[in-house]
């Protein structure tokens, strides 16, 4: 078996692709890659991945990964999903314009990306720390997206 390895830095909840060349992650790609201008980095991923166009998204504040996947799934190669985050979350605005921004992407079929939103549940805090209690890094079985959330006090209720 043939063995192919990328001097790019990234993790695979950092990257979602559609299969026919138009790939998708947040900018914590150019901060994984010192030394990099961001153009080599784009260049890298499209040349590595035999991507057409790649879309960097700014990643989200209160996220220790920095992951595309904490706020946007693909869900095939015409729909993402894309979190809606509670009014008053401080990237509330910005995933609004990431999901306005998704959805002028083209597709390999000529129109441009559906986007479905998910609710997601209010970030938790405590004393100084911050982080949300779901992502949209989901798995997908018989039509069907299964979206994860943490359980942590206080519980959520229905």
């Amino acid at each position: 078996m043939n063995f192919y390895e990328s001097a790019i830095h990234t993790e695979g909840g950092n990257y979602m692709s559609d299969g026919h060349g138009t790939g998708m992650c947040s900018s914590v790609i150019y901060e994984s890659n010192p030394g990099w201008s961001q153009a080599q980095v784009r260049q890298n991923m499209m040349d590595y991945l035999g991507l057409s166009s790649l879309h960097v998204y700014q990643y989200i504040t209160w996220d220790m990964t920095g992951h595309i996947d904490l706020w946007g799934k693909m869900l095939n190669d015409t729909t993402v999903m894309v979190a809606q985050m509670q009014p008053g979350d401080p990237n509330y605005n910005l995933v609004e314009q990431h999901a306005a921004a998704i959805a002028q992407v083209p597709t390999v079929y000529g129109g441009t990306f559906n986007v479905v939103r998910c609710p997601m549940p209010p970030a938790y805090t405590w004393w100084i720390y911050h982080y949300y209690k779901s992502f949209l890094n989901s798995l997908i079985v018989n039509g069907k997206v299964l979206v994860p959330i943490y359980s942590t006090e206080p519980a959520l209720t229905a």
